[in-house]
């Protein structure tokens, strides 16, 4: 992974669990970070930990957040190489207890902000003509 140093790596679900584990390992390897999550706390405090990174407040299931995530990391570090769509839900219970609210909060983060943040990532990687998107979902 040497061909990460000074690579832009933007991560989303990355306060914890495998995008938090993602985020360490390519800090290791030289990259630059925009980690992105819905709550700040733990986030801000692994930003501070693997500088040279940002911690961007971002909701997945918006679009605009998704945007402004992607403008973050440009306006940061002026490029996006790597995106890392992660965040997921999973709705957990009796099958026929799973309300449309579930459901819906479900596909919204696991489809919705995989798709638009790709298409939001790819928008940049275009006029670069380089970069990879990673979609992946984890717990």
């Amino acid at each position: 992974m040497s061909s990460l140093k000074g690579q832009v790596v933007c991560i989303t679900g990355a306060s914890r669990g495998l995008g938090k584990s993602m985020a360490e390992a390519f800090h290791a390897e030289g990259a630059k970070l925009v980690l992105a999550a819905r709550t700040m706390g733990e986030l801000e405090d692994l930003a501070r930990r693997l500088e040279p990174a940002i911690a961007v407040q971002t909701d997945v299931r918006s679009v605009s957040e998704l945007n402004a995530l992607v403008d973050a990391a440009v306006g940061e570090f002026g490029r996006l190489d790597v995106m890392i769509n992660n965040a997921g839900l999973a709705v957990y219970g009796p099958f026929l207890e799973t309300t449309e609210d579930d459901f819906d909060r479900m596909m919204a983060t696991n489809v919705k902000g995989v798709y638009f943040g790709s298409q939001a990532a790819l928008r940049v990687m275009k006029m670069q003509r380089s970069g990879l998107i990673i979609n992946i979902r984890s717990e």
